[in-house]
């Protein structure tokens, strides 16, 4: 439900302990398998697509549960492996265990997480329709087509749970079809209703697919800008996996927050100076509080990092947009000259800046 996962982290290690103490095997298990998603979501795993590690181990539990036929657990792995190998980009896997959760799925059916089940399995149908000849993708379509149906009748009657996922599906559907107005409009509307309704993850999600649309329709910047949406998203959430996986696969559009290791990084009334790595990690290992973050400052600086080309236009419209978004009355930035400090920009109002002759303004060290 895009629930903090370090907060999540915490709470299924408390209800599985206390679980164990009362002795109920098959709720213990459940858990079990919803908290080895979020260990692996928070990168605490060697493989993120698969459910092994402190909390449950799938290579070990699927043979008991199938035995012992709880299908309620089977369905849940299916489900989490769905979901897992879907957001890493492990789109066999995805697909393979959209079809047997679906299998499985009249077990879950009165839980929320039911629908998960059509709505990821639909984004998996789409993910994979390239690749697919044209036979199986008219198959891929009319599946889809179903699970739409499923989703806007969910809708109707609980807006605020389904019609984001509704949505973001009609948005990728459009974008495999080659109408890129139509998705456009819809990646939009799944950003907006996600966010509304507090589903970050999907929030995350919708802008990430959004960025790798116009990415491949070769509109770079635009991709950038939905694409550090997604990384502070994600990292808001608590994914440190998929802040790792990001930044892998897209190292090049998130240079501008990660290069030199080092972003200036303003919270509401305060600046706080830190490397992008020790703020993402401070988030994700554990900060419960809900942003760090002002993604604003971090977009609109992208811009006029890559617009702006003389350097002295580059600093006072920065200065601009740092004074602005903090909500100063005024702002100066002071540099380090030959052991001095000297004032560079000067900012007397939030209407403009403008550069100092520095050789005038000397501000002796000691007074630092």
């Amino acid at each position: 439900m895009g629930r903090d996962l370090a907060e999540m982290e915490r709470e299924t290690e408390n209800f599985a302990r206390a679980i164990h103490e009362i002795r109920q095997g098959n709720a213990l298990n459940f858990v079990k398998i919803f908290r080895q998603a979020v260990l692996n979501l928070r990168g605490k795993t060697d493989n993120p697509c698969r459910l092994v590690g402190e909390a449950y181990d799938e290579d070990i539990m699927i043979p008991q549960h199938q035995a012992n036929n709880v299908q309620y657990a089977i369905c849940s792995v299916y489900l989490n492996k769905l979901i897992l190998g879907y957001l890493f980009k492990n789109y066999q896997q995805a697909l393979e265990n959209a079809v047997l959760a679906e299998q499985y799925s009249d077990a879950i059916t009165a839980g929320l997480q039911y629908s998960l089940i059509y709505f990821y399995g639909s984004l998996t149908y789409l993910a994979v329709y390239a690749e697919a000849d044209a036979e199986k993708q008219a198959l891929l379509l009319e599946k889809v087509a179903l699970n739409q149906a499923k989703s806007k009748r969910w809708a109707e009657y609980a807006l605020m749970n389904h019609l984001h996922k509704f949505y973001l599906v009609e948005a990728e559907r459009h974008r495999v079809l080659g109408q890129q107005v139509e998705a456009m409009d819809f990646y939009d509307r799944a950003i907006t209703l996600a966010k509304e309704n507090k589903y970050l993850n999907e929030e995350a999600l919708a802008n990430e697919l959004a960025a790798k649309f116009y990415l491949q329709w070769g509109k770079e910047k635009i991709a950038q800008l939905y694409l550090i949406d997604a990384y502070y998203a994600y990292s808001r959430w608590g994914a440190k996996a998929k802040i790792d996986d990001l930044e892998r696969r897209y190292s090049q559009l998130l240079a501008v927050i990660l290069q030199q290791n080092q972003v200036h990084l303003f919270e509401a009334g305060t600046t706080s100076i830190s490397t992008s790595s020790s703020i993402k990690n401070q988030t994700i290992a554990g900060n419960t509080s809900t942003t760090v973050i002002d993604v604003s400052t971090v977009i609109k600086a992208s811009q006029v990092l890559y617009s702006e080309i003389q350097i002295d236009q580059l600093l006072t419209t920065l200065m601009q947009v740092v004074a602005k978004n903090a909500g100063a009355q005024t702002g100066v930035l002071i540099l380090n000259e030959e052991a001095s400090w000297k004032i560079a920009v000067h900012c007397p109002n939030r209407q403009g800046c403008f550069l100092q002759d520095i050789t005038k303004l000397i501000i002796p060290s000691a007074s630092f």
